[in-house]
């Protein structure tokens, strides 16, 4: 194989791998175990650092991120929390069913998930 070709396919694996940091404190919000922040990295709690779900799951929200450009995927997930906390009432519940967090928390133990997964496949999981 071309070492050109193969330093091109090295480059796009990089772009896609999300740099992830263990840390307590800021930027992960108290009540939270991780935070992804597009194009930072992601954040997890260091008592997380080996719980691959939670990782899986941040980098779900990584790839959603990345197809909505970051600041897009900022202000619908804004939007959708507040139109399910007029709906439910309470942050939990609003937090919970934000499609962004259907979609993750759904596949978040399937690890194989990010390699097959449709992009903007989010938009299939509704407000409810």
């Amino acid at each position: 194989m071309n070492i050109a070709v193969v330093c091109w396919q090295e480059l796009n694996y990089l772009k896609q791998m999300a740099r992830i940091r263990y840390r307590d404190g800021f930027p992960v919000p108290r009540g939270y175990e991780g935070i992804t922040l597009f194009p930072f990295g992601i954040y997890i709690r260091l008592r997380w650092r080996h719980n691959k779900v939670l990782i899986n799951h941040e980098k779900i929200h990584w790839q959603q991120q990345k197809e909505c450009l970051c600041i897009f995927f900022y202000i619908l997930y804004g939007a959708m929390y507040l139109i399910n906390l007029v709906k439910y009432r309470n942050h939990s519940d609003a937090y919970r069913n934000i499609p962004f967090e259907r979609e993750a928390n759904r596949h978040e133990c399937n690890m194989s998930y990010l390699a097959k997964r449709p992009k903007f496949n989010w938009i299939r999981w509704k407000i409810v």
